[in-house]
């Protein structure tokens, strides 16, 4: 099944760029993102290297809200769209609401909202009418969510919003919760804590969810915050009070974590980087063409009775790369093993190798035909090679 690629709403942009505009005195677009490029590249630090205490509080300081709204925003809410595109692919029940009720969507530690706002926009996307309920520490941020959604309206409806001043680590979200949603947020509410509190505060979150609801969480595409999404991904299997929807092909302990989390388990997914942004990075050249991020996506349902056994299907786990008449890439397989992978190319025509390497994305679900495993039980070889899920180009 191949899917329209998530795009970022045009509506949204505009919406920013009036609160920037307002806020920081500034009539042109040009001027405005120029003015914007050193906050963004002061937000990037914060984000990644500093981590200073209180960095979560951009919105205080309408400078830094700007450059956040205009630059990370469409790329959280893009990376939202990609793993509820995919989750809806492979369990559209865990994704429908109840006929003639409205979808009730949480987004704990939601700041200004992107991650919310992009579950929101996929269910209106599907007719449903939207509740949206919405918590983080910061009332400036949550205040922000509340203007920006009558933008995601489109002539329908805008969701209904409530928000909560508190800390999402112990805030519970209303009871029947179709989806629960945190972005960003796992590791930085339990970055030094133990990973038993974590799994414990999955737990709480899935308590709030409908029977075959679905929490979302989405994390840096960094070793650490992939492993530990990974290492709590196998908690809740074993415990069999969840059924794992994406990333994994099956139910199975991480065979990565089992190799010392190395390579990890992230996507990497091109986008269509939006105008405002793309401007405000001609000089600072960040990685802007494809989004990075883990993810894990579960439902409140019980587990599959038996565990999957199907070697050669599985998710991309690597780029994929032609040489010597083979297309290569590394395979979690669904029967729970991670190899090196390979197709033989002489059966295809150059253009289709081609528009494979070009087009097919680490994170992509494939099945490989005939697998055979090789070189001492380290390559999976197969033909041909077929994509069960993946993005349009």
């Amino acid at each position: 099944m191949v899917v329209a690629r998530p795009a970022y709403p045009e509506a949204l942009e505009s919406a920013w760029l009036r609160l920037a505009m307002e806020a920081l005195a500034v009539r042109d677009t040009e001027a405005l993102c120029a003015r914007l490029e050193p906050s963004v590249a002061r937000l990037s630090d914060l984000f990644t290297t500093e981590r200073a205490a209180g960095f979560g509080r951009y919105a205080d300081t309408p400078e830094l809200l700007a450059a956040y709204g205009l630059f990370f925003f469409p790329q959280t809410f893009v990376r939202t769209a990609f793993a509820l595109a995919e989750c809806a692919a492979r369990a559209p029940e865990a994704l429908g609401a109840a006929p003639g009720s409205p979808f009730l969507v949480a987004d704990l530690g939601a700041g200004t909202g992107a991650a919310g706002l992009a579950a929101a926009a996929f269910a209106a996307d599907a007719g449903r009418p939207v509740r949206l309920a919405a918590c983080d520490q910061s009332g400036a941020s949550l205040d922000i969510l509340r203007r920006l959604a009558p933008a995601l309206a489109g002539g329908g409806p805008a969701p209904e919003v409530a928000t909560a001043i508190a800390d999402a680590r112990g805030w519970m979200p209303p009871a029947g919760c179709d989806l629960v949603v945190a972005s960003f947020a796992l590791n930085e509410f339990f970055e030094d804590r133990p990973d038993a509190e974590a799994a414990a505060w999955i737990a709480r979150a899935m308590e709030s969810l409908r029977p075959g609801g679905l929490l979302l969480l989405i994390e840096p595409a960094t070793q650490a915050c992939a492993n530990r999404l990974g290492r709590l991904r196998d908690r809740m299997a074993a415990g069999g009070a969840a059924r794992i929807v994406a990333p994994c092909p099956h139910m199975l302990p991480c065979p990565l974590l089992a190799r010392g989390g190395e390579p990890w388990c992230h996507e990497v997914r091109r986008w269509r980087v939006p105008d405002a942004a793309a401007y405000i990075n001609r000089r600072l050249h960040r990685e802007l063409q494809s989004l990075k991020f883990s993810f894990l996506a579960l439902q409140r349902a019980p587990p599959p009775e038996a565990a999957a056994d199907d070697p050669g299907r599985g998710r991309l786990i690597a780029p994929l790369r032609e040489t010597g008449g083979r297309i290569l890439s590394a395979l979690c397989g669904g029967d729970g093993a991670a190899l090196s992978c390979e197709t033989l190319t002489r059966h295809m025509n150059k253009a289709d190798v081609k528009a494979v390497v070009r087009t097919w994305e680490r994170g992509d679900l494939v099945r490989l035909g005939a697998p055979a495993v090789i070189g001492a039980g380290r390559i999976l070889r197969g033909a041909p090679l077929d994509r069960e899920f993946g993005f349009e180009v």
